[in-house]
């Protein structure tokens, strides 16, 4: 009936943007109390039982994460809900489809939002998703504390990195592709099947590039400030010029 209505790719657009009202709404509407592992629920955690240095670290540490938190939250929830709710609107449609084509669309559609709702919610959620309560929740245990807040502080700067690693662009490209030539191609809706791989590329790539930025910076002022740390740092770029008998090589070494 709703397609008999509005065209079927102005229903896609319409529903795709209930989906993300919905996403910003679970978003605005969770407060920090709704979560379990809320940093209000371990405010005043004492790091008092460690040495000096080590509390310092500690300290540093927690402070970082939950400086990130907010934003690594609402990253998490909002993609999470906005995949989560495509998954059952196109599932939706898909089971209503009469036409073939328009059903396996909506199918590569439905597999697409549920690779993503499954990867964020168990593979991708992000290092300071719960602030700097991991880190406080093993205390006084200071080692164990320390080393869990290292893990975080290296897991945070990765995922800064992989926002530009041109593997998670290409795979971004790639299986949104794939998707328009499984349902294009084989069942002839190219046109419904193209314009859904562009809606995804453009998601994925907001995705990627909104992800939490501040972790390598977070980690190079963390081993600057406690040199012994042993933690690895972002290192220098160094360019370099060799000229050859056609011309000039550049090359960098980072």
């Amino acid at each position: 009936m709703f397609s008999a209505i509005f065209p079927r790719a102005f229903a896609r657009v319409l529903l795709s943007c209930l989906a993300a009202a919905a996403a910003i709404c679970t978003v605005a509407y969770a407060g920090p109390s709704s979560d379990p592992e809320s940093p209000v629920a371990t405010e005043g955690a004492e790091t008092a039982p460690c040495d000096p240095a080590t509390s310092d670290r500690i300290a540093f540490i927690a402070q970082r994460l939950d400086e990130r938190r907010r934003h690594a939250r609402r990253w998490w929830m909002g993609f999470t809900s906005f995949y989560g709710i495509g998954t059952v609107v196109t599932s939706y449609q898909a089971a209503r489809d009469e036409d073939a084509g328009e059903r396996a669309v909506d199918a590569v559609s439905a597999v697409k939002a549920a690779f993503g709702t499954t990867r964020l919610f168990f593979f991708d959620r992000p290092a300071a998703l719960y602030g700097g309560v991991p880190v406080r929740k093993l205390l006084p245990d200071c080692n164990a504390a320390l080393a869990r807040g290292e893990q975080l502080l290296r897991e945070a700067a990765h995922e800064t990195r992989s926002r530009a690693s041109w593997k998670r662009h290409l795979s971004i490209v790639g299986i949104n592709a794939a998707g328009a030539l499984i349902a294009g191609e084989g069942w002839g809706e190219r046109e419904d099947a193209w314009k859904s791989a562009g809606i995804g590329v453009v998601v994925g790539e907001i995705m990627a590039w909104s992800h939490p930025w501040n972790g390598v910076r977070d980690l190079d002022e963390y081993d600057e400030r406690f040199p012994a740390s042993g933690l690895p740092s972002t290192p220098p770029v160094s360019w370099h010029w060799m000229p050859t008998p056609t011309g000039l090589v550049v090359g960098a070494r980072f």
